[in-house]
């Protein structure tokens, strides 16, 4: 029913404009896997690669971060048996999106990235939410364990992470040959 289909923390400042242009630049581009641009003062372990690119739509990466995806309809369909259950989305950002995207050719094709036309502002540090504070204590190693034993059984075949090399580096925008970023500038109108 939906082309694409956004989750995000609660601690990510938006507004309507952004979040339909956000949509409207997935849609346009039939981005598979995505996320906003982060805000110049927005806290994040991976900023330099999710940060807002000046004059830049949209720039190329491997993979988004946990804490704001988008993801294409269908992605999203096929993803949904993964975190039914779950409380938690580590590791899906830096292992199963990167393996999955990779091995579909989504990364190749230039249907990964971070949208630098919708920037929002993600405005508390990893470790300093609800769920860390109080979703430990309610929900004890129970949760933690439960997720192990999913990724566990998930990651199997993909042979060992430390050495394959689509693992390596997982955060990092994708840069053409001369080492410039692989992006899609704003378009200019006359």
């Amino acid at each position: 029913q939906y082309s694409h289909i956004a989750f995000w923390d609660d601690d990510i400042e938006t507004d309507t404009r952004t979040i339909n242009r956000l949509f409207s630049v997935c849609q346009n581009l039939d981005l598979v896997l995505a996320q906003p641009g982060l805000s110049a003062d927005s806290v994040c372990f991976w900023k330099d690669l999710l940060k807002s690119v000046a004059g830049s739509m949209f720039h190329r990466t491997k993979t988004v971060e946990i804490m704001c995806p988008v993801l294409r309809g269908d992605f999203f369909g096929e993803m949904w048996s993964h975190f039914r259950g779950l409380n938690v989305g580590w590791g899906f950002d830096t292992i199963h999106w990167i393996k999955l995207m990779h091995d579909r050719g989504h990364v190749a094709d230039g249907k990964v990235g971070v949208v630098d036309f919708a920037t929002v502002g993600h405005t508390r540090a990893l470790g300093s939410g609800e769920f860390y504070k109080n979703g430990a204590a309610r929900t004890g190693q129970a949760e933690i364990r439960k997720w192990q034993l999913h990724h566990r059984a998930e990651t199997k075949g993909f042979g060992n992470l430390e050495r394959n090399p689509i693992f390596q580096n997982p955060m990092t925008a994708l840069t053409d040959a001369k080492g410039n970023l692989m992006s899609i500038p704003i378009p200019t109108h006359p």
